[in-house]
């Protein structure tokens, strides 16, 4: 297949360097948030293999949230509460959660790095572009003169 030239003016191509620094503030904020979730299910994990192997009543703390914590007792520490959407919940297995979260993880992991690599040809894309417009502006100035 035959390339097709496209001629563009100083400010589209400056329209679509702002274009594509706009893509890769936008994925680099996708990036961010992937990484919490990804730490936060890690996180989680570690705890549930913590609770896994711990006794009925041992004492744990639990987080309330900004940075306050509970002292509590365990009652039935083999079975758990898990979140299956916005306010839906269901009793499971810690075996079965642990299962759940290192599936998620594998999928977050594949999705970081599909972030990652679109980053990576954005930022190419973007150098290409910027010296695409500062040869254009050294041959106006040229011009000038």
């Amino acid at each position: 297949m035959a390339e097709q030239k496209i001629n563009l003016n100083q400010e589209q191509l400056v329209q679509m360097f702002q274009t594509e620094q706009d893509r890769l503030n936008s994925l680099n904020n996708s990036i961010q948030v992937t990484l919490q979730v990804l730490d936060e299910n890690l996180g989680t994990l570690n705890a549930l293999k913590v609770l896994k192997d711990s006794n009925e009543k041992e004492e744990i703390y639990v987080p309330l949230g900004s940075g306050v914590f509970v002292k509590a007792s365990l009652s039935n520490e083999k079975e758990i509460i898990m979140a299956i959407a916005n306010e839906v919940t269901s009793k499971t297995s810690i075996e079965k959660a642990i299962k759940k979260l290192e599936e998620k993880e594998k999928k977050l992991a594949e999705n970081h790095a599909s972030l990652v690599e679109e980053q990576r040809k954005l930022a190419i894309n973007l150098q290409s572009l910027e010296k695409v417009i500062q040869s254009m502006l050294a041959q106006q100035m040229q011009q000038k003169k």
